[in-house]
Parts: C-alpha cells; structure tokens; sequence
C-alpha cells in the first residue's frame, strides 16, 4: 500500500517524545487523537492575528473572527453532508447528546419507549436513563447478537407504537463493531421515531453522508479526528429539530428579548448559547481540511491494514481473549488475558513506551454483560506504523509471561 507514513508521522511533533526512556507508541487514538501541526497553527494564527468574540461586534476582529467561524462549520456541513443550518457547534460529543436528550423531553410522555443499544458508551446511555426518569418513559436496552452485532431484526422485535426514541453507537469503542446506521435509520424514521447517532468513534473510520444515513441527530467530537478538545459537532436534521425547544438559553441564541417575550434565533444559533469556542472550531475545520488532503479513503485503509495485524497478532497469543467478532470492524480491539489484570499489563507497556487503554472504556453497561470488569484496548491510528504494532505484540507477550509467572 503506498501511503505516506513517514511524511505523515512529521505532523506530530509528540511522536518523537520518549516515554521512561523508549520512543512513544500511542495507540490509544479511540480516546484521543493528537493534532497534527497544522491544526496547532492554524489555531494559534486565529488567536494571535484575530481573536474576537463572534456574532456580537461590528468591528474588524469580530467580523473576520466570525467569517472564519461560519466557515469551519461550513466545512462540517460539507464534510458530513448536512446543510450549513443543520451543523451546531458543541464542546464535544457528550455535550451533543445530552443537548438532544434536554430538547427531546417536550415530546416525550409517561410510559413512551426510548430504545438505547448495550453497545453504547456512557454518554449515549447515561442521558436516556436521565430522560426516562424524568419522564416516565421506559428505557429498553436492544441487545447484540452473539459476535457482537446490532441486528435490525431484533430492533424490529422491541419497538413498538410507543417508540419515541432509539439511541445507538456508529462504532463501537469496545469490540470496534461498525454498525450499518443507513438501514437501521430507515426502519426507525419508517415508524415516526428519533434516531441518535453516537458518531465518536465511527466519523474518523468511516466516510459519512447523513443525507444517506437518514439520522435525525449525530454527534462527534474534533479530538477524534486530530482536531482539539473542547469542539464537537451535533448534526441536527432540519425536519426533526427545527420545532424542538432549546436546550440552553442565553447570549447569542435570541432574537429579541423583552420582558414578556423570548424570541429565539433560527437554527442552528438558538441552540448555541454562550460564547462557542471558535478557536477549537477553527481547528476543527483545520483537521477535516488537512486529512482530506491525505484522501480519507487512504487513511481509512492504513487504519484497517494496522488493526487487521493486530487482530491476527492477539489471535497467535494463547490466553488472550478478543471482544466480540463482528461482521465489520473498524478503529479497535479491545480483549482480556486470562488471570491478568488489563491495568498490569497497562503498565508494563507504559515502561516500554506503549499506550494503551485499560479499565471500564466507559462501557459498563456492555462490560456487565461481558462479565468483565476490565479490559485493554488498542486502537491504532493514521500515523502508527505496522513495526509498532509488531513491537506492542512482543511486549504484550513478555509482559504476559512475567506477569503469569507470578500467578
């Protein structure tokens, strides 16, 4: 495959920092990605030459401040194929969701249905139980089948006329599972329900078109996809979202405001109170810019050519136990070793340079199920190599055998 590593690895500058005396080996891209330079001055250039608050001046810096932030979140709309009103700047994914979750309550009732996948990361979980016990409404949990795959027909089994809401993962943080969100959006919207992407993980390995996925909300954040913390995106379909309330009220999203009247803006400004960080949404549109350049279906590529090795690398060591053996996988692996525990070995490969995730990955409702309390997971990213991976598996086997010595 002819992919320009060693040029892209020049990018991160923190590639080069030694870890307890060994070069870095990050493979924890599920958590954090890390921002390639370009985003670092694309971002300190817009703070030094023209920082200003946005949408509230009439003076140089704040009109230039706020042409370059509409159009970042022009090059979100057209990164994900939404309209440039659909696009609503967040401080990340978790804000996104729990923004739908809020605005979603005035159409739900006691004893409606809200539908969340055992798949989901905490933060399309934990607001759907909020919800449900505000309201009264019942929260049904849509199981995976055995290797880890949400299937539409066991979907069609648990809805009902009182489904209001279905709330699932594009990619699963854990076993890594891509889920087919296109047709699993077309049976919800068949029947007059919401749909709510988790798009954390599935926006940097997958190329995405929501006018095709047919969702009414998905959310991502910018460090998933080299952009900075603190920036995310909820996609907000028009038709869906355009009666909905706003969730949060204050500067920047009303028309006028006197004493008997609020006069919202139109979207998606009403659902943007407060000063956004338009800085981070510069870098954003930095990161979506500068790995469009690389070409997207490239890096997905390398990605998948990294996480195969390691898939196959963990299935040749014994007492390794992979999660989950879905259809399509994409971004990570998570597995467990039989008696050793993840935060162990986590801290071995940290003494040999190596990051990896290790404990619940925010997944507590899956990891019950699994009967797990702890796992490790490895999630490679654009700019790791396939030596590194090859070094994370001989370490891995190492640290196995010294810690197995000890059982």
């Amino acid at each position: 495959m002819n992919y320009p590593i060693e040029e892209i690895r020049k990018a991160f500058p923190i590639l080069h920092t030694l870890v307890h005396g060994s070069p870095l080996i990050y493979l924890d891209n599920a958590a954090t990605t890390h921002m390639p330079t370009q985003v670092i001055h694309a971002m300190t250039s817009h703070a030094l030459t023209l920082n200003a608050n946005v949408h509230r001046g009439s003076h140089y810096l704040s009109e230039r401040s706020t042409e370059e932030y509409e159009r970042a979140r022009k090059t979100v709309a057209d990164f994900i194929g939404a309209k440039h009103e659909e696009i609503i700047f967040t401080s990340g994914t978790t804000d996104g969701l729990n923004k739908v979750s809020i605005a979603l309550k005035s159409i739900i009732s006691k004893g409606d249905e809200i539908i969340a996948s055992r798949l989901e990361h905490n933060s399309n979980y934990l607001p759907w139980v909020k919800l449900s016990r505000e309201t009264g409404a019942n929260l049904t949990i849509w199981e995976p089948d055995e290797k880890g795959n949400l299937s539409l027909e066991n979907l069609t089994t648990i809805m009902s006329e009182r489904t209001k809401i279905v709330a699932l993962t594009h990619c699963s943080n854990v076993s890594g599972v891509l889920i087919d969100i296109s047709r699993i959006c077309s049976l919800i919207r068949s029947t007059g329900a919401i749909s709510v992407i988790d798009g954390a993980q599935g926006i940097g390995h997958e190329m995405i078109d929501v006018r095709i996925t047919g969702c009414d909300f998905y959310a991502f954040s910018a460090h998933k996809i080299h952009g900075p913390t603190g920036i995310g995106v909820l996609y907000a379909n028009k038709d869906s979202a355009e009666e909905l309330p706003a969730p949060f009220w204050g500067g920047g999203m009303v028309e006028n405001v006197t004493e008997s009247e609020v006069r919202s803006e139109a979207m998606p400004y009403r659902w943007e109170a407060g000063t956004p960080n338009y800085i981070g949404a510069v870098g954003l549109a930095e990161a979506i810019n500068w790995t469009g350049t690389l070409g997207r279906e490239h890096v997905h590529s390398w990605s998948e050519c990294l996480l195969e090795r390691t898939e196959t690398g963990l299935n040749n060591i014994p007492g390794v136990h992979i999660i989950g053996n879905p259809s399509v996988r994409k971004g990570c692996i998570s597995f467990a070793t039989e008696g050793i525990h993840p935060f162990d070995l986590a801290k071995l490969l940290d003494a040999k340079g190596i990051a990896v995730r290790s404990g619940k990955l925010c997944a507590h409702l899956l990891l019950t199920s699994l009967n797990r309390d702890y796992l490790l997971r490895i999630s490679p990213g654009m700019f790791n190599t396939l030596s590194e991976i090859d070094v994370f598996l001989t370490e891995l086997k190492k640290s196995m055998k010294l810690l197995g010595g000890r059982r």
